[in-house]
């Protein structure tokens, strides 16, 4: 036993008949190839997400800072926007005149001014519905020459403001300047 022992041969016959029956412990270095074959993708993988991460978030805050001067640009540009609406209504509001912004083409009417109710003695919101219902105010003899003027008011597209005056018969058939 001990001449096979000091020559390996027992050590050869043992893992040949009787070694298949014991578990063979694992080697470290085998142990340690499987843990890097293991760990090294998943520490890739990590480094990859910390990257990504760090690069979405990199964009996250420069479209944030994109949006938060956008919204303050917006705030100002309403804040604005609404003191010249004030304005432009305590403008309309002091005058005598009737006033009102419109289409060129006269097919739609943005404002009116509430003194055009004081003097055709019709609601405002008739022109909203029906741009054109002022015409049937307008006195007969004014209306031919009224309506030239619309005409080349349509054709000259860049005309930014048409004054006439004319008269207007009301619905009590009383007439107005």
């Amino acid at each position: 036993l001990v001449l096979l022992k000091t020559t390996g041969e027992y050590q050869r016959i043992y893992e040949k008949h009787l070694g298949v029956l014991e578990p063979k412990a694992p080697a470290w270095r085998s142990a340690m190839l499987y843990g890097l074959l293991v760990a090294a993708p998943l520490l890739l993988a990590l480094l990859a997400i910390l990257f990504w991460n760090r690069t979405l978030q990199r964009e996250v805050r420069k479209k944030t800072q994109s949006l938060r001067l956008e919204v303050e640009e917006r705030r100002r540009m309403e804040a604005e926007l609404r003191e010249r609406d004030a304005q432009f209504r305590q403008l309309t509001g002091s005058i005598r005149e009737v006033f009102w912004l419109g289409a060129l083409d006269w097919s739609e009417v943005y404002f009116v001014s509430h003194t055009y109710e004081v003097l055709w003695g019709a609601p405002r919101s008739l022109l909203y519905s029906d741009p054109l219902a002022w015409l049937e105010g307008v006195h007969p003899e004014d209306k031919p020459e009224l309506l030239t003027l619309m005409r080349k008011s349509r054709q000259a597209h860049d005309a930014p403001m048409v004054t006439a005056l004319f008269r207007i018969v009301r619905p009590d058939e009383s007439i107005r300047w």
